[in-house]
């Protein structure tokens, strides 16, 4: 058959409003790890490790939370994340994550992801937050869809770039640039340094009640672009274009 499920229900203690997935991989041969991510009504993001083996995908897999933040003081909508890089040889992992709330915020999360298997070979991870970040009045009502996008050459992120888009109640369609505040090596010596959120540009769309965002790249006239879809009480195509480094 074609469908099979993984893991049984999980039961939350808040209702889920999103939530998003990241596929990490390692170098142990035949195994597979994913991160789940989940944001509820309450604000708080909830980290789930999936692990496998892809000859036994069958079996029911273990899925453990491994770490939750509070991420906004009211809902949090929607939620984007993306692995920054990975070091070599090793099962340690640098992702970032990016939601939007209720709260009107925007807030931004680079996280260490470390993988250690025990004398019985059970997998548990480790998570270390490198920095949290909120922009605070992102948006003039609830943002209600978030897409995370990096570099394609990032291998530390010393080199990492990011965009992210997001959509609002308001009907705004905006575009954000996220700056790293240190690399991995100035971790331990810089942990209290702040990220930033800046404002790139924006545009008003038509569509009422927004509900959710798509978004997608494209090469116009050799211009990298983004091609958003914006969807509510109908939908709207929208392009950002110029301002746009050009990134995945």
């Amino acid at each position: 058959d074609s469908f099979h499920a993984l893991q049984e229900l999980t039961v939350s203690d808040h209702p889920i409003l999103c939530s998003d997935i990241l596929l990490l991989t390692s170098p142990s041969c035949g195994l597979y790890q994913y991160v789940t991510m989940f944001g509820d009504t309450t604000g708080d993001v909830m980290l789930y490790a999936l692990v496998g083996n892809v000859d036994q995908v069958r079996n029911v897999l273990k899925f453990d939370r491994i770490h939750s933040y509070k991420a906004h003081s009211m809902g949090c909508n929607a939620i984007s994340a993306v692995t920054i890089y990975k070091e070599d040889l090793t099962n340690k992992w640098s992702i970032s994550i990016c939601s939007g709330g209720d709260d009107q915020s925007l807030t931004y999360g680079h996280f260490t992801i470390t993988q250690e298997n025990n004398i019985s070979n059970q997998s548990s991870f480790e998570v270390d937050t490198e920095f949290l970040i909120s922009r605070q009045g992102a948006a003039g009502s609830a943002i209600k869809g978030v897409h995370l996008l990096k570099s394609t050459t990032a291998t530390t992120t010393d080199n990492v770039s990011l965009e992210v888009v997001t959509v609002g109640y308001d009907q705004r369609l905006t575009l954000w640039d996220i700056t790293h505040p240190f690399s991995p090596m100035q971790v331990a010596s810089e942990k209290n340094s702040m990220g930033e959120v800046k404002w790139v540009g924006s545009q008003v769309v038509f569509v009422s009640d927004v509900a959710a965002l798509e978004v997608a790249q494209i090469i116009e006239d050799k211009t990298p672009t983004l091609c958003c879809v914006v969807v509510g009480e109908g939908h709207q195509l929208c392009l950002l274009k110029g301002f746009y480094k050009g990134l995945s």
